[in-house]
């Protein structure tokens, strides 16, 4: 099971599941839904990488859960094995 960290236009909860960070980061993937263009231009997902880094959270495991954890979950091609 993974754990998606989401901010999205009604829904946001980083604040509530950030400290899984700390026990789970290879389970945790970041995403957004429901993101109008204009709200896209003020940033998404690097906002959250930005905010969780500046927090103290490991810069790896952070970037590692909106690159690595997605491509492994779900099999993309050029994929790490």
């Amino acid at each position: 099971m993974k754990i998606l960290i989401r901010e999205g236009s009604a829904a946001k909860n980083l604040d509530e599941l950030k400290d899984l960070y700390r026990t789970n980061p290879e389970n945790i993937m970041l995403c957004s839904d429901d993101l109008h263009p204009e709200m896209l231009m003020k940033g998404h997902i690097d906002r959250m990488v930005a905010k969780l880094i500046s927090e103290g959270f490991d810069v790896f495991d952070v970037i590692r859960s909106c690159t690595v954890n997605p491509v492994l979950h779900y099999g993309l091609s050029g994929g790490l094995a």
